[in-house]
């Protein structure tokens, strides 16, 4: 009987382990139910993008066990800031909503978090950009900084024809870049997210890589618990 008890005893507490390991990932900016276009998880690209965002968003909110919605444009892109550059990935996600959605907004160690564009005293200035504390020190730079950031905007269907002629918008195959303000610092324990990640308004995110009001990288959900992911996930199929 007493090994039996024991037995349970661990088993229990490697079941809660796990779980808590589990929660603590979802929340680190991915979700327990991940809404893609076909093809992104291989790809990765822009080239596959959520054409009918609201409507994922709309749908989502309205099965049960949903606590939080978040719309990202995940992508890469090009920091700068005087002599130094770093390659990085990119998050474009709505404020309010990663909040609630994700624990790196608490991870802040310096400044504050993002703020969306109607936040900001003038409409005229930079964005915000929040930058892991390892790339800030790559960069050289801290809160209150200006840095660049160069990206590659998605193919249009209209160019996807060819790789290497205009087609017809004179902007084929060129680059894009804007300056951006270190709004804050953040400090997860996690190398890539330290060293080579930031996140902006996806407003802003959304000009940059040239996407509409309606596209996105993935619309995250964040459920009550991991075990109802699967009858969501269905659910999110079917409709």
């Amino acid at each position: 009987s007493l090994s039996l008890a024991l037995i349970l005893f661990s088993v229990g507490i490697s079941a809660d382990s796990h779980e808590r390991l589990a929660d603590q990932g979802v929340r680190m900016g991915s979700g327990h139910v991940v809404v893609q276009a076909k093809g992104y998880q291989l790809e990765g690209t822009l080239d596959r993008v959520v054409e009918q965002t609201q409507s994922v968003v709309k749908t989502a909110k309205a099965l049960p066990h949903v606590r939080a919605v978040a719309v990202r444009v995940r992508a890469e892109g090009l920091i700068s800031a005087a002599e130094h550059s770093v390659g990085i990935a990119v998050s474009g996600v709505d404020p309010i909503a990663e909040t609630a959605a994700s624990d790196l907004p608490k991870k802040l160690v310096a400044g504050s978090y993002l703020r969306a564009r109607d936040q900001m005293p003038f409409s005229n200035t930079p964005a915000d950009i929040v930058l892991g504390t390892k790339l800030a020190r790559k960069l050289e730079v801290n809160v209150g900084d200006r840095v660049v950031l160069t990206v590659s905007p998605r193919k249009r269907p209209d160019r996807a024809q060819s790789s290497t002629k205009d087609s017809g918008d004179g902007r084929r195959g060129q680059t894009r870049s804007a300056a951006f303000i270190v709004r804050g610092l953040l400090e997860t324990g996690v190398a890539t997210l330290d060293g080579f990640y930031a996140e902006v308004p996806i407003s802003a995110a959304r000009t940059l890589y040239e996407l509409s009001p309606g596209q996105s990288s993935q619309v995250a959900l964040i459920l009550s618990t991991q075990y109802q992911s699967g009858q969501t996930a269905q659910a999110l199929a079917v409709r």
